[in-house]
């Protein structure tokens, strides 16, 4: 019976992780502001064909990805080549057309959107391209 009371009034002595005691430290640095923002780069979906000579690719989006904005997408292949694109505005259910602005993106390479912070001159947004500025406007 002494046994069960002492553990008892451990845990009931009001030395629990919101009231400061050691054990809290390390679950409120967990807690940071570092671990609560978005990754700058993440995984969004795949080419799955290129037209050369029209400058686009076409990109299949991956279900977990949600919906593309203003970011800027790239393409990596398996052998680490990028390549820089533009998202037009044209898709079809989770495919997304994609301008080619830099590199020689291929089948199969998987497509990245890089977060901007929204700092400087351009506000993280990107230049529209032709196709873009006919839709939007």
């Amino acid at each position: 019976m002494i046994l069960m009371g002492s553990i008892t009034s451990c845990g009931l002595s009001g030395k629990s992780k919101h009231s400061g005691g050691a054990g809290s430290q390390p679950d409120d640095e967990a807690k940071g502001p570092e671990e609560v923002r978005a990754p700058l780069m993440r995984t969004i979906g795949e080419i799955v064909s290129v037209h050369p000579d029209e400058n686009f690719v076409l990109v299949k989006r991956f279900l977990q990805a949600g919906t593309f904005g203003n970011e800027m997408i790239a393409s990596i292949s398996p052998e680490g080549t990028t390549s820089s694109l533009i998202l037009t505005g044209e898709k079809l259910g989770r495919f997304y057309a994609a301008d080619i602005k830099e590199g020689k993106p291929s089948r199969g390479d998987l497509v990245v959107i890089r977060r901007t912070d929204g700092k400087g001159p351009s506000g993280g947004r990107l230049e529209p391209s032709s196709k873009m500025e006919n839709i939007t406007e």
